[in-house]
């Protein structure tokens, strides 16, 4: 029972984006910013997006929501 509840808990919101490029707005301190790219994994917390700025990890409380964009990154 305590192994399905920390399996649980490490489960993302997020997790069905996986793979997908996506537009995720956040807070950064007293800064909104948006990272585009490929989610490539989402859990205990964090998602990490790989774009081409490059791979940012982002604290999960600190995104207000995440959509998919259709495309490649280059085509934007």
């Amino acid at each position: 029972m305590v192994r399905l509840a920390k399996e649980a808990e490490e489960e993302s919101i997020f997790s069905e984006f996986i793979g997908d490029l996506v537009k995720a707005p956040y807070r950064d301190g007293d800064q909104f910013k948006i990272a585009r790219g490929k989610l490539v994994s989402a859990g205990r917390g964090f998602v990490k997006i790989v774009g081409e700025l490059g791979t940012i990890i982002i604290n999960e409380k600190n995104i207000e929501k995440m959509s998919r964009v259709r495309g490649e990154p280059h085509d934007r």
